[in-house]
């Protein structure tokens, strides 16, 4: 069985931007990093022979020198093999390092996916993993929350783990989530359930958790993220009932970001960094209570 390691890229601040932006920074004299080495991961051997597959997403830093430093794990499928396979290789990579009127910039809040996928894997889910799904449907449908984790935790301790069940885990996930009332929990289910840019869940089910997460990004006020979040669900529903559906709310979005002075976000650190996607060139913290240390140096990388 071959191995293929994709590294697929995020919408990172200055480093991926669309043409009309590239414009801009050239026009401003800001040009953004460019890869000199970019050597993928090993996929790690236990996960090999137990046939799993997963996702990491990565931040880091890129320094005037075009190294890469305070590599942090944003997000994953949950395989800590996988996370250390990806910081180790992305701590190696070296950059042309962005550069402002030709002087060499240290550049924040780079971001890079990497999928570890076993080529010639199955690309659905086993006879076990559908009868798991099926019996947390009728339990979910039932109320008997209790039993619906029980399933989950059974779903998730199998050692084979493909990128297909694990779309249809967090998606799984993001509805006992919906029941259990934790919409900070539920968000970020959904995000992995859409796996960052990539499809793994049935084109109908794809369509609904866009949605739902389009919905949780406006409630969170996320406004950003949200419409990034339409624009993916416009090139992926065919039928064009979602996007009917939520166009003139998308409209209204993005003149409420044109119009409004002042944008406010909450934001709490916890275990993980918490992050913010800008939509202004500027910001500040008001009403900073616990560790200032810590909430500043979160709110800055972010």
């Amino acid at each position: 069985m071959r191995i293929r390691i994709a590294a697929c890229c995020l919408s990172i601040l200055a480093v991926l931007l669309a043409p009309s932006a590239l414009a801009d920074t050239a026009a401003t004299g800001f040009q953004p990093a460019l890869p000199l080495e970019y050597a993928p991961p090993k996929y790690p051997q236990a996960a090999q022979q137990q046939e799993r597959e997963g996702w990491v997403v990565l931040a880091y830093v890129i320094t005037t020198e075009g190294t890469v430093r305070d590599v942090f794990v944003e997000d994953s499928s949950g395989q800590q093999l996988f996370e250390r396979a990806a910081v180790d290789a992305v701590s190696s990579w070296l950059y042309h390092p962005a550069r402002r009127d030709g002087v060499p910039v240290e550049t924040t809040r780079h971001r890079q996916k990497i999928t570890f996928r076993l080529e010639g894997g199955d690309s659905a889910a086993t006879e076990l993993f559908g009868r798991q799904l099926a019996s947390f449907r009728r339990d979910l449908a039932r109320n008997d929350l209790e039993r619906a984790a029980q399933r989950l935790e059974r779903m998730r301790a199998r050692p084979r783990w493909n990128l297909y069940e694990d779309a249809w885990y967090w998606w799984a996930r993001s509805l006992y989530e919906e029941q259990t009332g934790d919409q900070e929990a539920r968000r970020l289910s959904l995000r992995r359930a859409v796996a960052y840019e990539e499809a793994f869940l049935p084109p109908d089910v794809y369509v609904m958790a866009l949605r739902e997460l389009y919905v949780d990004y406006i409630r969170t006020g996320e406004l950003q993220q949200a419409l990034q979040t339409f624009a993916r669900l416009q090139a992926v529903d065919t039928a064009g009932d979602m996007t009917a559906e939520l166009a003139d709310h998308a409209a209204r979005v993005r003149e409420h970001l044109v119009a409004v002075d002042v944008l406010e976000v909450q934001g709490v650190l916890g275990n993980r960094p918490w992050s913010y996607h800008l939509t202004r060139n500027a910001f500040e913290l008001a009403d900073v209570t616990g560790d200032r240390k810590r909430c500043v140096a979160g709110t800055l990388f972010g």
